[in-house]
């Protein structure tokens, strides 16, 4: 229950303000700051909020049935606290916030949090920022079911997926550079499938020669060093050799920048069984029917493991898949 000091609630009445805003923001990689609009820094449950005047909240509102009050702030970088790296490199989304009032010139008072939730849509116009504030009310739209696909819905190498993550983890370093999207790397390498000890009779060997060809592709590359050193972005497509990401990182690559990648999961069943030898753990539904299917009838004769029909399989490019 919110209790708001009596101290605060007689100052929102008065005709003179002595009130200030507080913000305080938990960035993804646990970095704590903290400031406030006041023209000297204050320090209130012993928490030190820095003046500036880099934050321009819109206007709180709350309402008492439930549906979703977000705001945004918007303010310019400062080299000090705010800067254009760290929001680039995605430490501002997702993190969590709250904003409050103070009493500037009685800070015992404490406090009155009005607004807490995390950090939404983050971007970068003209030299500012501006930030999407998401209250916690927007938590009651998130799906918590798992959901029925035929695709798996487990986080590759996560405690669900079983798979461990490390072991399919290369290292490498860059040797040449086309943008920041795409460069070429070391320390990469297609797998045989001779060491695939599934067995599916329905499953053709070009099958397995294309899901070992894009080995990387899902996967992740994380920057060991360099002016990237920390941020990772997802494979579009490797073919062992040439990289190329999904989004350019917001930094330049450079030859002999290390980093790291992590094999790619298309999320399949074929895949699962073959490349990883882990169907126990699969947590799609590759055979559960569909509408389509009551219309169309049994058609050809599908791959046990969900490929196209006569045990075929068609490829699919990253930007059409979905689960």
């Amino acid at each position: 229950m919110r209790t708001v000091p009596a101290a605060i609630t007689a100052a929102r009445v008065a005709t003179t303000s002595r009130l200030c805003k507080l913000w305080r923001i938990v960035l993804v990689n646990g970095t704590v700051l903290r400031f406030t609009e006041h023209d000297r820094d204050l320090i209130v449950g012993g928490e030190t909020f820095l003046s500036t005047a880099s934050f321009d909240p819109s206007t709180i509102k709350s309402t008492a049935d439930m549906s979703v009050g977000d705001l945004d702030v918007q303010g310019a970088f400062d080299s000090s606290y705010i800067t254009a790296r760290d929001l680039l490199a995605g430490l501002y989304n997702g993190a969590a916030f709250w904003v409050g009032e103070c009493l500037w010139d009685n800070v015992a008072a404490g406090k009155d949090i009005q607004k807490f939730g995390w950090l939404g849509n983050v971007q970068e116009i003209g030299g500012a920022f501006v930030a999407e504030l998401l209250d916690a009310s927007r938590v009651l739209g998130t799906p918590l079911l798992r959901m029925y696909t035929p695709a798996c819905n487990a986080t590759f190498g996560d405690a669900r997926c079983g798979v461990t993550l490390a072991s399919y983890t290369d290292s490498g370093a860059v040797t040449a550079v086309t943008d920041n999207r795409i460069f070429d790397g070391s320390g990469m390498a297609i797998p045989s499938t001779a060491g695939w000890t599934w067995v599916d009779p329905a499953v053709s060997t070009g099958l397995l020669d294309l899901i070992a060809a894009d080995n990387y592709v899902f996967g992740l590359v994380t920057f060991t060093s360099g002016e990237n050193n920390g941020l990772a972005m997802e494979v579009k497509a490797c073919d062992a050799t040439a990289v190329e990401l999904m989004l350019p990182m917001p930094f330049d690559i450079a030859v002999d920048d290390t980093f790291t990648i992590s094999v790619g999961c298309r999320r399949d069943i074929t895949s699962c069984a073959y490349k990883f030898n882990n169907i126990l753990n699969f947590r799609g539904f590759p055979h559960a029917p569909v509408s389509d299917d009551v219309i169309k009838g049994i058609v050809g004769t599908e791959s046990t493991y969900g490929s196209a029909g006569s045990g075929t399989w068609v490829p699919m490019d990253p930007e059409d898949y979905t689960s």
